[in-house]
């Protein structure tokens, strides 16, 4: 009797021990399983992320062909003219529009264009006064903006001898942890803005603001409205200047960027007599190209949310006759 209790409490611990064993192995393979399936869904990540990636670039690829290709065929094409002798002004391109969607295999690319001429050039001292107004247009209080626009300046002054009253000197940088020295040059690339007194992440990028019924505003940072890249100096753009890029203008009410706006929008401005802007602002405006564009081209998949975001800046080549260009900004890790 003692041998077969003995017999049946060793069969219970195996048993026991059978079914621990089980349980561990269980929870092995479901390990293992999960930790499969998560490489599984990185890789498929990574795939569609690359796939994304090859659909900005393309884009990109689109959008600098069909910038030379329209500016060949202004160059080399005459004027058409309608029926009568009069001249026809042709429907505007998705180039002019500056919007350009590229369909592809494995999803699409949206490619928002904008020429460099229609922004504030910051490297130009002679923009002062428009970019102390462009502030105060995207909400800077005035004496922020003072001091933003005065430390702009000093940061790309050469000599450095007088500090502008609200600016700020090499002195002020070599505090700061960690350290560094003005540029004493013009900008080359639009982040350097980041280094400057008083630009923070927020008036650089712009900001969401939620309403209290909870509709949510962007509101527009520098990165939007100014360049570094060389334009017409101190002439604007009026067929892809933004709203608070107009106004920042001297003599330009708001009734009239938005005037100017809607109109540009179905069909740009061919010629500045067209625009009728008032006597202060004329020799500020024009219609022509600066050959210089930003590209932000935004790749995305089919029937998905991933997508990837290049910025690129290209200037074209002054020769009519080539089909070339210069990359002078590219940025793959954009997310604005």
């Amino acid at each position: 009797m003692a041998i077969r209790q003995e017999r049946d409490s060793q069969q219970g611990v195996i048993l026991i021990l059978m079914l621990w064993v089980l349980a561990a192995l269980t929870i092995i393979v479901y390990s293992l399983a999960n930790e499969v399936r998560t490489e599984a869904m990185a890789t498929r990540n990574t795939k569609l992320l690359a796939q994304a990636y090859y659909n900005a670039r393309a884009g990109i690829a689109e959008s600098i062909y069909k910038l030379l290709r329209a500016r060949q065929g202004r160059f080399a094409s005459p004027i058409p003219f309608a029926q009568g002798g009069a001249q026809a002004d042709p429907d505007p391109t998705d180039i002019e529009l500056g919007v350009i969607t590229l369909d592809l295999p494995t999803g699409k690319a949206v490619c928002e264009i904008e020429d460099e001429g229609g922004k504030i050039n910051v490297n130009n001292t002679g923009n002062d006064a428009m970019l102390r107004k462009l502030l105060g247009n995207i909400g800077i209080d005035p004496r922020e903006g003072d001091g933003i626009v005065d430390s702009i300046y000093d940061f790309i002054d050469l000599n450095q001898r007088i500090k502008r009253m609200h600016g700020a000197s090499d002195n002020y940088y070599m505090g700061l942890n960690p350290a560094y020295h003005t540029k004493k040059r013009t900008f080359e690339c639009i982040e350097e803005l980041l280094l400057v007194k008083g630009i923070t992440p927020e008036i650089f990028y712009g900001k969401r603001l939620v309403q209290p019924n909870g509709q949510v505003t962007e509101v527009g940072g520098l990165i939007k409205y100014v360049t570094v890249q060389q334009t017409f100096g101190s002439q604007i753009n009026v067929n892809s200047a933004a709203i608070p890029v107009l106004l920042s203008v001297p003599g330009i009410i708001p009734r009239k960027a938005a005037e100017i706006y809607e109109r540009r929008k179905a069909r740009p401005f061919r010629n500045t007599a067209d625009i009728q802007a008032p006597m202060e602002a004329q020799g500020k405006l024009s219609v022509n190209p600066s050959q210089v564009y930003s590209i932000k081209a935004i790749g995305y998949i089919n029937d998905m949310e991933i997508k990837r975001v290049i910025r690129a800046t290209v200037s074209l080549n002054a020769a009519q006759e080539r089909m070339r260009h210069r990359v002078v900004y590219w940025n793959e890790n954009a997310v604005y």
